[in-house]
């Protein structure tokens, strides 16, 4: 593709030409933004990450071959012997040439987003049951992993940056896919990743604090998700898009309003709210609610008619997922009894509530989940339900909190995971840069805070993961839930700049297997 033509077909508008005109004949065969990636008759785009700057490799990557040259700085003393194109935005840019470059392939499929702190990876989950039920061929990219006809990728981030995602969608568009669901997170938001995409619709789950050491605070964060709204989601790109929020979340309150004042319309987004409390303004609401250990059982409400919903995931916070993604297969005009089934074929979701047991064995008379819950909503949510649905038994839980993030919820989920279980395990996650000793300390201030814990009595700080879950295991009995928090679906664990093998799932079977309990 020529240059000139990609830049028009971009859209983009360049600042200056760094002192040269721009070649109409220059051909690009791909894009970069990494230079140690760099292929002879790319364009490179610098770009500043949160550790290095693109703009310090510009000389580098002309020498690897690059055809030419985007960035938003001006290079400077820096000797750059191709051409310089120069945007306000290259990260922008890096979005919008990625899409124009391979065609918008996102254009070819019918593209739902699912934005908020919780609830994502289960609400992806939930809709590309729904959309596979439909005949519409899924794709799906998450935390958990993308996937796509019948290939699985781990996922070394939420929403990938924009050219890997670009070409994703082509991958999926060439495979067969006819439609993807994705978690769009607020660092992507943030940093342009989804720019050009084309979306039918998009979902808010909820937002509570998180990510504050990327965020200046809890409005800023907000702000950040809004941009799907706002600037992803139009009426005119796609006719009939749609916005899936919960109207119980008091930011999705907020956000239903504005979205509902600036993007109504002829050609504006059509606005789902949904609530499981039976909101008053939301359109989308359950009756008839039974929840129990074996799953959610309700009759949801919807312009489109009533959905049966049988579904094995368990908690008031699922059936808030599985209201999104009802709404998400309203908006798509997908029938009522196909939106049922998808939701019913979704057994479990990794690392959310996952249940563990040992390959081989008999039944154990008490269970042992693991769950992703590392927010302090999350984990607030996950340990009340658990505490209303046991019989009996005790709840032990097992968490740390991850190093190089906000340190803030430290003491605030020791607080409330203090408050609402019965013996407790403080340990470490991710502990990265951070003394895992130092985060443990945090955590434990919040939990001395409620005086409800004695150390060596109900309460354990043992910072090796691996010896905390078999701690937690080996006091286990008849009738208790041991819920292992944080790590969820991740296989690895990150002290220092290494990244360990470990899974709190095979961690947790090989303990079971060490010490069966007798059944019941």
């Amino acid at each position: 593709m020529k240059l000139a033509e990609l830049i028009r077909e971009a859209g983009l508008q360049l600042r200056d030409e760094g002192g040269a005109k721009l070649p109409g004949q220059i051909e690009i065969n791909g894009i970069a933004y990494d230079s140690r990636r760099v292929q002879p008759g790319n364009l490179f785009v610098a770009i500043r990450g949160e550790k290095d700057d693109g703009h310090r490799f510009i000389t580098s990557a002309a020498e690897q071959g690059a055809a030419a040259v985007l960035g938003e700085s001006d290079p400077g003393s820096r000797p750059v012997r191709v051409p310089y194109l120069r945007v306000a935005d290259s990260r922008a840019a890096l979005a919008l040439l990625s899409a124009a470059f391979l065609q918008n392939p996102s254009r070819g499929l019918i593209l739902v987003a699912v934005t908020g702190t919780n609830g994502k990876t289960t609400t992806t989950y939930l809709i590309e049951s729904i959309l596979r039920a439909a005949g519409l061929a899924p794709g799906l990219i998450g935390t958990v992993e993308y996937r796509f006809a019948g290939e699985r990728r781990a996922a070394p981030r939420t929403t990938p940056e924009s050219w890997d995602l670009q070409n994703l969608f082509a991958e999926m568009r060439k495979a067969g896919a006819k439609s993807a669901v994705m978690e769009v997170s607020s660092h992507a938001l943030v940093l342009g990743r989804v720019r050009g995409l084309a979306f039918h619709g998009a979902v808010f789950t909820n937002l509570s604090p998180e990510h504050l050491d990327f965020h200046r605070d809890l409005e800023d964060y907000f702000q950040a998700k809004r941009k799907l709204f706002e600037m992803e989601l139009d009426g005119k790109t796609r006719a009939g898009a749609f916005a899936v929020i919960n109207r119980d979340d008091s930011f999705g309150e907020r956000l239903a309003a504005e979205v509902e004042e600036k993007k109504s319309g002829r050609d504006g987004v059509r606005v789902l709210g949904f609530s499981g409390k039976g909101k008053p303004g939301a359109v989308i609401r359950p009756r008839e609610v039974t929840e129990r250990w074996d799953g959610i059982r309700a009759t949801v409400e919807t312009p489109a008619g009533a959905v049966r919903v049988d579904s094995a995931l368990l908690g008031h916070f699922n059936l808030e997922n599985i209201l999104g993604a009802v709404g998400a297969g309203v908006g798509l005009s997908i029938p009522t009894e196909t939106i049922a089934r998808g939701i019913s074929e979704v057994r479990a979701v990794p690392g959310r509530l996952e249940r563990v047991e040992p390959a081989g064995s008999g039944p154990f008379d008490f269970q042992v989940l693991v769950d992703y819950a590392h927010t302090p909503d999350a984990l607030e949510k996950v340990l009340a339900m658990l505490a209303g649905i046991k019989s009996g038994g005790r709840l032990i839980t097992v968490f740390g909190c991850g190093g190089d993030r906000d340190k803030s919820k430290r003491p605030v989920m020791g607080k409330k995971a203090a408050a609402l279980t019965d013996l407790l395990v403080l340990t470490s996650d991710n502990p990265r840069s951070e003394d895992p000793q130092a985060i443990i300390a945090a955590i434990r201030a919040g939990v001395e805070e409620t005086g409800r814990m004695r150390e060596g009595q109900n309460f354990w700080i043992v910072p090796d993961r691996e010896e905390a879950i078999r701690l937690a295991i080996g006091k286990a009995r008849k009738g208790d839930l041991v819920l292992l928090a944080g790590k969820g679906h991740e296989t690895e664990q990150i002290i220092g700049k290494e990244r360990i093998p470990f899974d709190d799932r095979v961690v947790a079977a090989r303990a079971l297997a060490e010490r069966r309990a007798p059944c019941a």
